[in-house]
């Protein structure tokens, strides 16, 4: 039932759920292209990075040279509250260090010294500024050489339709279609099916489960709008119930909902 294509879009990208979830390549996975452009720095051009004097272009990459703490960026690269992969090189680092940030939040700090080029993975949400940029930045008049940068968006994986695999370690979420039914009216939208579906979030503590609920709800309830193509007209939270798997040491938070989409 093509209802459930849309829940799983809402639910693995919804910043609400991934709170509850260890960001990680356990629970996430990358998703499109590469947001970063010239990742490598080749072609002789910073070109469409923007670099403050303090940095140049060799051949192995983008130079800060230790003078300033000034900024090297690319715009218009991430969007806010949404999750993402960030790997980067750094080699000829002798002092300092540089932070990573999306639009000029949340940022991750790497500092090391040594020659050997080192490769780092930054699993980081975008912070709600009105930039749309990734940017490094040091500190200390840090020395360093940066190379192979690329951004990719990523989903929360822990999210089965029906039944999630044995053995998996929570959290996860499992969603069920219940049933989907045809309206008897029609409108300027066309036809219209009303799906019942429940929603079981797993967690190893009552309270966590609770917590999960709570996102889950904030996620789903009032939805509107177009998800992995299925027009959702609305989204009702019809009812809950908290379950426990006490050989598996598992608390479950049950929903109902109730969910009117167009069926053509």
């Amino acid at each position: 039932m093509k209802v459930g294509k849309a829940i799983y879009n809402i639910l693995s990208k919804s910043t609400d759920v991934q709170s509850n979830f260890p960001f990680n390549t356990t629970d996430y996975a990358p998703t499109g292209t590469d947001k970063i452009l010239n990742g490598d720095f080749s072609g002789g051009t910073f070109s469409p990075w923007a670099a403050n004097s303090n940095w140049s272009l060799g051949g192995v990459g983008a130079m800060a040279d230790g003078t300033s703490n000034n900024s090297l960026w690319q715009a218009g690269v991430i969007e806010d509250n949404k999750s993402y992969i960030v790997t980067y090189t750094l080699s000829n680092f002798t002092q300092g260090s540089v932070n990573v940030d999306l639009a000029g939040t949340d940022g991750v700090t790497r500092a090391f010294s040594g020659a050997s080029p080192v490769t780092y993975t930054e699993y980081i949400v975008a912070g709600t500024s009105p930039t749309t940029r990734i940017s490094f930045q040091g500190s200390g008049n840090y020395i360093v050489t940066l190379s192979n940068v690329s951004v990719l968006e990523v989903v929360l994986t822990k999210i089965f339709p029906e039944l999630a695999p044995p053995d998996i370690d929570a959290p996860y979420i499992v969603y069920s279609v219940v049933s989907n039914s045809p309206s008897e009216t029609k409108n300027s939208n066309g036809d219209i099916d009303t799906a019942n579906i429940e929603v079981y979030g797993f967690q190893d503590t009552y309270n966590k489960a609770v917590d999960l609920g709570v996102s889950v709800r904030a996620a789903l309830d009032r939805k509107t709008g177009t998800y992995n193509t299925i027009e959702i007209q609305s989204t009702n939270y019809v009812n809950e119930q908290m379950d426990v798997n006490e050989a598996r040491k598992l608390w479950a938070a049950i929903q109902d909902y109730s969910i009117r989409i167009k069926n053509i």
